[in-house]
């Protein structure tokens, strides 16, 4: 039943990709696959999995397994080069985030069909006991269990039957829900291809690859999430805000934020559309993962938007005003004093394109220190040949200053003495602390035996690396290195502690500094290879939050 299953939903489906073929895009045709519970998402997503392990369905499953993405197809060999945004809707999840029904918890499809009908697709579902429980959609076993042994073979047809029914009952909800939600649905699906695998010779680049662009659409998605929901519940929670243009770029808000309702999308970057039915169809139908590294919207009917500034009342904890940066695209005029707009959240992802511009370079070096590390992190990680001394007054040196915990202990030993140590601590353990009197202590001791020694600072985030650099820079008077440590941010600070301490070193000069007996700099990957040419290699390469 699973091999017949799996080959007519592959023909189904490869019907349509064949047609779309050679085709321009309005000619094209799209397909949306729904299921109605989460449990079904679940056994889907199992019946894909067996299908791959059955040599008799493996091709089959993996070309559905490259539409129906998940994450847990990078543990495969080969992955899809395209992601795909909604393969597959659960329905109840859509019910519960949509609507307020009259119904029970468990959303029944007997009293959902009964709460939400449809006015094209009327249909009544009798939920008997021989199928049904009480609070659940699942198909209760009692008649596979009759219909197990072949004693009573017209019981398979009662499961048949019973199965399309639901069926019918679904296409009805589905139906009925569409006609109450419209105003939200601006959106086709896309239109229907089956992806093609990332042209990559390493499977580790290429699981890489898909990560990569997995998270971005999904990330994509659910900032979608939030701007597809209720309006005045958007509005309630800060994620819409209603404003109005003053003079040059300061806008008020009409309706006053809490400041503490405000900071939780303060992150975002914006999009600010129109007040009206137009502004909101524009915002829902926003392709964001597509123009997710865009400086303007094109033809989007959207304006893009950067906070510059928060006009705050302190008294009250509101915010008032905001002082704005905006981008229209075309089809949206720019706005003048007085009118009314809202600022919605937008997904952006600057890095994810530069990512694979780099480990498709990666890729074509089959020997580069990075594919070893990804296949072989153990065999990666073999003894470094530092000098006995230095490592000897680097342990003196951390001791001196408060020492650690036997585990930290065990970690800055690995530090002097491996390629490669992973650190790893829940929040308030010391991490940042280990880290900065590592890099101190280490750097003393180098100095003390005339070894320049260049270390470099990344993470996934400039507040995370300027957190180091600070901690690093309130540490060093007590390593007596306050004249001695040069500390730089590449290209620019943005966090507030750190645009007071830190020193901001543009590429363009890095050059200049490079030839220092010893050196600290911090900055993102992108910055770090940028430098590739005048500063091929670190001494010492610390990379925080690296599980993100």
């Amino acid at each position: 039943m699973r091999r017949e299953f799996i080959r007519t939903l592959t023909a189904e489906l490869a019907a349509v990709h064949d047609y779309n073929a050679g085709r321009d895009w309005r000619g094209q045709r799209s397909i949306q696959t729904y299921v109605y519970e989460t449990f079904e998402e679940d056994l889907f997503a199992r019946v894909l999995e067996e299908a791959i392990g059955d040599p008799a369905t493996a091709e089959e499953g993996m070309r559905l397994r490259f539409y129906y993405q998940d994450s847990g197809i990078t543990q495969g060999s080969s992955h899809p080069g395209t992601t795909v945004s909604f393969p597959l809707v659960t329905l109840a999840r859509e019910i519960r985030r949509l609507l307020a029904l009259p119904v029970p918890f468990a959303l029944r499809l007997p009293e959902v069909l009964a709460a939400i009908p449809s006015s094209r697709f009327t249909y009544k579902l009798d939920p008997g006991n021989l199928f049904w429980h009480e609070q659940s959609n699942a198909l209760k076993g009692d008649a596979i269990v009759m219909a197990w042994d072949g004693k009573r073979p017209e019981v398979a047809d009662w499961i048949g039957r019973e199965v399309s029914r639901r069926l019918l009952a679904t296409g009805s909800i589905l139906d009925g829900l569409r006609e109450r939600v419209s105003e939200n649905l601006v959106r086709w699906p896309e239109k229907f291809q089956f992806p093609s695998p990332w042209d990559a010779a390493t499977p580790e680049i290429s699981r890489l690859l898909f990560i990569n662009e997995y998270e971005s659409a999904m990330g994509a998605r659910r900032v979608q999430e939030i701007r597809s929901g209720s309006p005045a519940l958007r509005v309630r929670t800060g994620a819409s805000i209603p404003l109005q243009k003053s003079e040059g770029n300061f806008w008020r808000l009409l309706h006053p934020l809490d400041l503490a309702v405000y900071e939780r999308s303060k992150s975002f970057a914006h999009l600010l559309v129109p007040d009206g039915d137009a502004g909101e169809e524009a915002q829902l139908a926003f392709d964001d993962l597509r123009y997710r590294d865009s400086p303007t919207p094109g033809k989007r009917g959207v304006c893009f938007a950067k906070v510059r500034d928060e006009i705050v009342d302190r008294s009250a904890g509101q915010i008032r005003g905001l002082v704005l940066d905006v981008t229209c695209g075309q089809g949206c005029p720019p706005f003048v004093e007085g009118d009314r707009a809202v600022l919605h959240p937008r997904f952006t992802d600057f890095t994810a394109p530069r990512y694979i511009s780099r480990l498709l370079s990666l890729d074509a070096q089959p020997k580069d220190p990075f594919i070893r590390l990804l296949r072989d992190p153990q065999g990666f990680a073999t003894p470094v040949t530092e000098a006995d001394e230095v490592v000897a007054d680097a342990e003196v040196l951390a001791h001196r200053r408060g020492g650690f915990t036997p585990s930290q202990a065990r970690a800055f030993r690995q530090v002097l003495t491996d390629r490669l140590t992973l650190v790893w601590g829940p929040p308030g353990t010391g991490k940042t602390h280990f880290l900065a009197t590592t890099l101190l202590s280490l750097i003393k001791a180098s100095m003390m035996h005339g070894k320049p020694i260049r270390v470099g600072v990344t993470a996934f985030t400039h507040a995370a690396i300027e957190n180091l650099l600070v901690k690093v820079h309130d540490s060093v008077d007590e390593f007596g290195l306050v004249a001695a440590l040069p500390i730089y941010k590449l290209r620019s600070v943005k966090t507030t502690r750190g645009q007071r301490i830190l020193e901001v070193l543009p590429h363009d000069r890095a050059d200049t500094v490079i030839g220092y007996p010893s050196l600290l700099l911090g900055g993102t990957v992108h910055s770090f290879d940028r430098l590739a040419k005048v500063l091929p290699s670190l001494d010492l390469l610390v990379v925080d939050e690296a599980r993100r």
